[in-house]
């Protein structure tokens, strides 16, 4: 097997804070909000083909989301958009019994877009007021 044709696995964990602005524009129909966050990730990984093969990483991670929500009893509903960002702290090199391959400091990212429903914020609501 070379590099290239062999399937890495990996787990990775993230540690870090975000911030909440659930109300950045209010109109009676629906609200915008906005969420910022970062920390730190770390993680290891190996091929499952390969004896002796491994992995670690360790970096910064960032987090923004914009959302727009609509919640009553019959809508409970929030579109998002979310980018991530993990920035590496160290190399990532990816060693094997024959080969080792050295992709220096790689950026990984997502854009995510979703739907969620919300089924606590009206209870709570009414709870609290």
């Amino acid at each position: 097997y070379t590099i290239s044709e062999t399937k890495w696995n990996s787990d990775i964990y993230l540690l870090g804070i975000k911030a909440n602005f659930p109300e950045i524009f209010n109109r009676e129909s629906f609200n915008a909000g906005f969420k910022f966050g970062g920390g730190y990730f770390w993680g290891e990984g190996k091929a499952d083909n390969i004896y002796n093969s491994f992995y670690d990483m360790k970096g910064g991670v960032i987090h923004a989301e914009l959302n727009i929500s609509k919640f009553n009893r019959l809508v409970p509903l929030e579109v998002f958009i979310a980018y991530t960002g993990f920035i590496f702290t160290d190399p990532l090199v990816m060693n094997t019994n024959a080969a080792r391959l050295d992709l220096g400091k790689p950026y990984f990212h997502s854009l995510s877009f979703g739907l969620r429903i919300t089924v606590w914020k009206d209870h709570l609501y009414d709870l609290i007021y």
